[in-house]
């Protein structure tokens, strides 16, 4: 069986992403790995002649072992006699959180990445230098939890996209049906463009495209005209009550600009939702 992989770092947010990412593998019949990157002391990692104690070294991993113990006992408490019951392992390993994740999912390939973050707003979470990392070193796709957000059915998933691949939009949509299937959710293509731009008969022909490839019945479309392509997104997400906002990292785009030093990270925004950020690689994400 696939699995979804959790990252903690045992703080009040990382251990509620945790919870919001075993409760998604539980709707998605997924097994869960939890994974804790244990970061050693940075001048132990340039200065060759120092040398940490073993004692000190076992003290950490052992209270890592604990902590994720706790959490995978926590998640056990709250099953539900009937209700699908992920099997939950456990993996603690010292160094950075992106080449943690690299070798963890080489090796068990998880389905999905599900991490906490602390800022709301989709230019300030992708601001984030975690989240900055993690969305340029990952091959899988990543879900990024904002501080608080408690899980609730995915009623509506809006995928957000300027339109300028729209082949590959085709393709990437169809990666997320399974997730919308296991809500019936409705997806909503949020084409985001600024107020110059027209839409185009080529949009509706995509989403009739899009329609017929997928086989999903629950599909429309939003025009979302901004100048600031974010603050459209944020006023969207809001007006709409969107459960989930799907992006796709590839060359170019607003993700890429955010993550490049846009103004738009400047932008205060509010909203909590969780942001699903799609690698600009032929993935599958289905089951």
């Amino acid at each position: 069986m696939k699995s979804l992989l959790i990252l903690t770092d045992f703080s009040a947010n990382g251990d509620n992403a945790a919870r919001y990412g075993y409760h998604l593998a539980k709707a998605l019949k997924l097994n869960v790995i939890l994974c804790n990157a244990v970061i050693i002391p940075a001048q132990i990692a340039v200065a060759g002649d120092i040398v940490w104690p073993m004692d000190g070294y076992d003290s950490v991993m052992d209270d890592s072992d604990k902590q994720l113990t706790r959490l995978r006992e926590d998640f056990e408490d709250e099953n539900i006699i009937g209700d699908f019951q992920p099997q939950v392992s456990c993996i603690n390993q010292t160094g950075r959180l992106d080449d943690v994740v690299s070798i963890v999912t080489d090796s068990y390939h998880p389905t999905l990445i599900v991490m906490g973050i602390h800022n709301k707003g989709i230019a300030n979470i992708l601001a984030d230098d975690n989240s900055k990392n993690m969305i340029n070193a990952t091959k899988c796709p990543l879900l990024l939890v904002p501080s608080g957000k408690l899980f609730s059915n995915l009623d509506k998933i809006a995928f957000a996209t300027s339109f300028e691949y729209p082949d590959l939009d085709c393709e990437d949509i169809f990666k997320i049906i399974y997730m919308a299937n296991a809500f019936s959710a409705q997806i909503l293509i949020a084409h985001v463009h600024d107020e110059k731009s027209e839409v185009s008969k080529a949009d509706a022909d995509l989403i009739i495209k899009i329609s017929t490839h997928t086989k999903y019945p629950n599909i429309c479309y939003r025009s979302i005209q901004n100048e600031h392509l974010i603050t459209g997104l944020d006023l969207f997400c809001m007006d709409e009550e969107i459960n989930l906002l799907v992006m796709v990292h590839r060359p170019h785009n607003f993700i890429d600009i955010i993550l490049k030093g846009s103004q738009t990270q400047k932008m205060a925004t509010h909203i909590a939702i969780p942001l699903l950020v799609l690698p600009d690689e032929k993935i599958e994400l289905a089951l």
